[in-house]
């Protein structure tokens, strides 16, 4: 009788050793097994890689945005417009400053949002 072994390694049939060749032909009727060209395949990594590129370049702004953020709105920033007027919509333009770098960074949160999600 035959013996199989594990997954990939051999079988013994009758005293000598054969290897095992795994069969995939199950994968190509679900769509899983790619008999593409290298072209296509090509393809496919340049996607992945300007994909990549992109988010990191995503995250370098955000780092960027909130870096410049962070000074603005503490010492040596908010010292050039820490003033009562003028007002803007009402309110001092100290306040608006800071509520406008918080409306930035929700800006800055939904691009990298979208570009996380895809």
């Amino acid at each position: 009788m035959a013996r199989l072994a594990e997954f990939g390694t051999s079988v013994q049939h009758q005293g000598t050793s054969v290897p095992r060749v795994p069969h995939y032909s199950h994968l190509s009727s679900v769509g899983m097994l790619h008999c593409g060209s290298p072209s296509h395949i090509a393809t496919g990594d340049r996607v992945k890689r300007s994909n990549r590129s992109a988010k990191r370049l995503a995250v370098v702004l955000a780092i960027l945005y909130f870096a410049a953020m962070t000074l603005a709105v503490t010492y040596p920033g908010v010292r050039l417009v820490n003033t009562i007027r003028p007002f803007v919509l009402g309110i001092p333009f100290v306040f608006a400053w800071y509520l406008a770098w918080i409306v930035g960074s929700l800006v800055v949160f939904l691009i990298l949002h979208r570009t996380f999600s895809k």
